[in-house]
């Protein structure tokens, strides 16, 4: 066979092998830029626990900080194992702790839960400033306008996108690279010896060199180099006969790793953990989003309660301007100068209220625009209406729903769970890291010359039998070194990540503790409100009964109780508006604890594209309730 032809097969046969072991292309690791309708972020079906059987949580004495053994036998392929065996122990963990939750309590909420309207109800959805723009919002419209315009949420949604980066990169590792490199040395040096340039004085001699190829890394840790190089060389030098000479040597290297680097679980593992790090930032964007929903329904209800305010405060500004001008009309007709002054007194502290309540609501106005970013809501002189009465529907669910709910959909449990599994890949890439080098070393080669400087003669006659070459590297520290220390590190941070999976856990229990507890008192607060209320009003109207009739004590003292009343009435009306809209908050801050607070305005994660055309995640909010 012509030495042209063999070469060429067996470049094409290397060739066919990197290419095999090249990642896939940017579109199949990352999929399509059309997003998609749902990016499913559930956790893993748990295993079932058997409660008979006492689950440990994780031996850690299988491996010992001694020998070669338990580098071999690391993390790397014991990472699913013993995951299964830490969501076991969690489900037991979570089992032993118990869960304080009366679900009969928040289905009594529900009867509390905003069906009731109070007579401001419809003040506050009419325009308090005749003057200027207005626009109405429900609270569906706020959470859409932070959906859509919030710069913190989309500041969020790059950090999946950031670390989604990392799989390219991870992946980049083995794709194919072509080098080459070029050379030429001149030399013309004085001569040791007449005979070694035929009399001359000077050693004259260039040789030029060129050497190019293909080379890979391919996921076994395996190095493979093809390559090939010329040369030729000009001398006057005699052991080069005749002077001007051409060599061609093509070359097939492989160097295999026998311990550090070696194996599909060791070079896999940088994808991997890139991949459980982009999952982790997704539910990062989750978190992030739900508590920022979270501040733009507190900022919603908080315009709802400082309207409701104004409202008050301007009919108890105007009762006092009444009461005022009667106690003036019958001064000296058994109503005493003193109670005057105070009935003036009222009247003023009542009018200087609407000041401050005036601007509570521009505040308010001020802080939801910001939460949404919304160039809808901008504006100083804008009124926003909220048309939303504050309403909360109990959760119809029982405590293991609410247990199954809060494991899988609460993004802190979930970034718990991906990090520790993080961690134990970490661990294991350390410990074969922490293994001698050993390292195999094939290279077969074809040499050729030729008696002229061209390169295609030297090629051409590179067609005898080939050389090679087989070698064994081979080396360890002598004693502690780096990568020990970063093995030790690396056990270390799986069992600290243990113990944050498990914190997370009772911290997250505790929150569904007590963000049900705050729910189901908010919703009796709100009773005894409007009960005291009922008793205010009723205090109220007998007072006033008794001012128009004149009879009963001292129109001075009936007047006195009577601004008495009106501030009683006023103050008790005030908390009846902040506890609808704390109930209000209360319930969204249990579907922020039970993990489905974007399921409650039915928002998903979408990835799309940013400016630039770079990717990044986003919230998206589906009109079908």
């Amino acid at each position: 066979m012509h030495p042209l032809v063999k070469i060429t097969a067996l470049s094409v046969v290397v060739s066919t092998v990197i290419w095999a072991c090249a990642p896939v292309s940017q579109e199949e690791i990352l999929g399509k830029n059309e997003p998609p309708a749902r990016v499913d972020l559930k956790a893993e079906s748990q295993p079932p626990v058997d409660k008979s059987v006492k689950i440990a949580e994780v031996d850690d004495n299988w491996a010992e900080p001694d020998g070669i053994d338990p580098r071999l036998d690391n993390m790397l392929h014991r990472s699913e194992d013993t995951d299964k065996r830490f969501q076991q122990f969690v489900g037991k963990l979570v089992e032993t702790r118990g869960f304080s939750l009366a679900t009969q309590d928040l289905s009594k909420a529900e009867a509390n839960a905003g069906a009731s309207k109070d007579w401001w109800d419809k003040k506050i959805y009419e325009r308090l400033n005749a003057n200027g723009p207005a626009v109405g919002m429900s609270l569906q419209d706020v959470v859409s306008q932070a959906v859509s315009n919030s710069h913190q949420i989309r500041a969020f949604g790059l950090l999946p996108a950031i670390r989604q980066t990392a799989i390219r990169e991870a992946d980049g590792r083995f794709t194919p690279e072509f080098f080459a490199e070029g050379q030429v040395d001149h030399t013309n040096n004085a001569a040791t010896s007449p005979s070694l340039t035929a009399g001359e004085s000077r050693l004259r001699s260039t040789e030029s060199t060129l050497e190019f190829g293909v080379r890979s890394r391919v996921r076994t840790g395996a190095e493979v180099t093809l390559a090939q190089r010329f040369s030729n060389i000009d001398t006057n030098q005699t052991d080069f006969i005749p002077g001007q000479q051409a060599a061609s040597r093509t070359t097939l290297t492989l160097i295999q790793p026998i311990l550090r680097g070696s194996g599909l679980a060791y070079n896999n593992a940088p994808t991997r953990i890139a991949e459980l790090d982009t999952k982790i930032a997704q539910y990062e964007l989750i978190r992030q989003s739900e508590n920022h929903l979270l501040e733009v329904e507190r900022a919603y209800w908080n315009l709802y309660v400082t309207r409701a305010n104004l409202v008050l405060a301007k009919r108890l500004a105007r009762a006092g301007r009444s009461l005022a001008g009667q106690a003036q009309a019958r001064r000296g007709l058994q109503t005493a100068p003193t109670i005057i002054i105070r009935t003036n007194a009222a009247r003023k502290r009542w009018e200087a209220d609407i000041i401050r309540a005036e601007a509570a609501v521009k505040n308010a106005q001020f802080r939801l625009a910001s939460l949404t970013n919304s160039n809808e809501l901008a504006g100083q002189s804008l009124e926003i209406i909220p048309m939303t009465p504050p309403t909360a529907v109990s959760p119809k669910t029982t405590k293991e729903q609410i247990v199954s709910e809060m494991l899988s959909r609460r993004p802190e449990l979930q970034q718990a769970f991906l990090q520790y599994r993080a961690a134990t890949l970490r661990e294991g890439v350390a410990a074969n890291e922490n293994l001698p080098e050993l390292d195999v070393i094939l290279e077969g080669r074809l040499d050729g010359r030729d008696r002229d400087l061209k390169f295609d003669g030297a090629f051409q006659d590179s067609g005898g039998d080939p050389g090679g070459m087989v070698g064994v590297r081979f080396s360890m520290p002598i004693g502690y070194d780096e990568r020990e220390a970063r093995y030790d590190r690396r056990r270390l941070e799986t069992i600290q990540q243990r113990h944050q999976v498990r914190a997370a856990i009772s911290t997250v229990l505790l929150e569904v503790e007590v963000s049900a507890s705050e729910y189901a008192v908010a919703a009796q607060d709100l009773t005894q409100q409007r009960a005291a209320r009922a008793a205010a009003q009723r205090e109220l109207s007998s007072f006033q009964s008794q001012w128009r009739n004149g009879g009963g004590a001292s129109r001075s003292a009936i007047l006195s109780e009577l601004v008495d009343a009106h501030d009683r009435a006023n103050s008790l009306e005030r908390a009846v508006v902040q506890a609808r809209a704390t109930l209000a908050v209360a319930a969204a801050n249990f579907s922020r604890a039970r993990g489905v607070l974007l399921d409650r305005w039915n928002v998903t994660i979408q990835p799309g594209p940013d400016v630039r055309d770079e990717p990044r995640y986003r919230l998206s909010r589906s009109t079908n309730q």
